[in-house]
């Protein structure tokens, strides 16, 4: 297991330059023009165009905020919507969509994970309200602790951690046979790599 705390972030610059982007973990030798995977914060101040991320699938989860809509445009031509309402609430999208960002009620922050289509799947799942989160045989997982702490609990009563709000685990694949995840209030996701 790995610990990155608040402090061991990379803030970097969007690729359109209207604004910065929190790396919480990119894959090994990632660049932010070139990469299989990263996770990252970036804070929402007004509305706009997201950049064109062609040839990655994107993953938008609302960590701060009352809210934001996203407005898709496909390279067909197909228009889809996603309201982002409430803390956690998260969409699914390509990032190579036209997206555009509306705020419902002044800035937010989004946790977001980007993989390279085709070579990367993630799974993202939520905790809220002290629900309780198995998995089982878990490969490449991250941890982020967005309400409150977030318990962790392997198949050994010491093997049990506990998360603060803001910090990430990372767990890799074969770590553990069993993983219990149980918080208030944070992000789960599964990167699956995609064979070739």
């Amino acid at each position: 297991m790995k610990l990155t705390t608040p402090t061991e972030f990379i803030t970097t610059s969007w690729k359109n330059g209207k604004g910065q982007t929190i790396e919480l973990a990119i894959n090994e030798q990632g660049t932010l023009a070139d990469f299989d995977w990263r996770i990252s914060m970036a804070g929402v101040t007004g509305d706009g165009t997201f950049s064109d991320f062609t040839g990655y699938t994107r993953c938008l989860v609302l960590v701060e905020g009352s809210g934001i809509q996203l407005s898709h445009m496909s390279a067909e031509g197909q228009a889809t919507k996603d309201q982002l309402g409430r803390l956690l609430d998260m969409a699914q999208f390509d990032g190579g969509n036209q997206t555009l960002a509306t705020l419902v009620d002044g800035p937010i922050t989004d946790f977001n994970i980007m993989t390279r289509t085709g070579t990367w799947h993630a799974i993202t799942r939520i905790c809220r309200a002290a629900d309780e989160l198995t998995l089982i045989n878990p490969v490449k997982t991250f941890v982020y602790a967005v309400m409150g702490e977030t318990q962790l609990r392997a198949m050994t009563p010491e093997s049990r951690w506990s998360l603060p709000q803001g910090h990430l685990m990372q767990v890799e694949a074969g770590e553990f046979a069993m993983l219990a995840i149980k918080s208030p209030g944070c992000i789960v996701v599964e990167l699956h790599p995609i064979a070739g």
